[in-house]
């Protein structure tokens, strides 16, 4: 791929050689973000080398956010949660609640005047199968403002990546790591 290939190739590359399906607007976010570094590499660029730039973009980012720990309690259809986490190394605690683990988590954020936002998208699929089985999620943010950021987290449970329930623990709240930024 070259810096000319533009969001489509970019998309592609990953989902032919790698399962990950990006979501339409997620692919406008990451597309110029590939095209940059192709650009400052000054070289074409293979599917793995795309596949690392995203891995480094949004699976393996750890600032400025960095989930610590995450419990979550559920009863009459109302998930309370209490989340640790650093920002910029500093510790944060906090609590909330919602109809699911995200909900509760965004509720807290806003609930402690950290920051304010709401999940505008999230999707999840199997990147493969069998006992060793892993799904990546999608999850995109908005802002006071209207202005949007995605994330993404992988998870090896194998309940996650078959699709057969909803995540009900802390993995898919990872995701919010990068795009708590805003």
């Amino acid at each position: 791929m070259n810096s000319q290939s533009g969001k489509g190739g970019v998309a592609y590359l990953l989902e032919t050689e790698f399962g990950i399906q990006l979501p339409k607007e997620m692919q406008r976010e990451f597309g110029p973000i590939a095209n940059h570094e192709v650009d400052r590499l000054g070289r074409e660029v293979s599917g793995a080398d795309l596949k690392a730039m995203f891995w480094r973009e949004y699976i393996e980012r750890t600032a400025p956010w960095q989930l610590r720990g995450f419990e979550t309690e559920s009863r009459n259809g109302t998930v309370r949660c209490r989340a640790r986490l650093q920002r910029d190394g500093e510790p944060v605690e906090f609590s909330g609640q919602g109809n699911g683990p995200l909900a509760a988590l965004v509720h807290g954020f806003g609930k402690a005047g950290l920051a304010k936002f709401e999940i505008s998208d999230y999707s999840e699929h199997a990147l493969s199968s069998g006992e060793e089985a892993a799904a990546i999620a999608y999850i995109q943010i908005k802002d006071g403002d209207g202005k949007t950021r995605w994330g993404a987290g992988v998870d090896t449970n194998i309940e996650l990546a078959s699709g057969e329930s909803r995540p009900e623990r802390p993995e898919p709240i990872v995701m919010i790591e990068r795009v708590i930024t805003l």
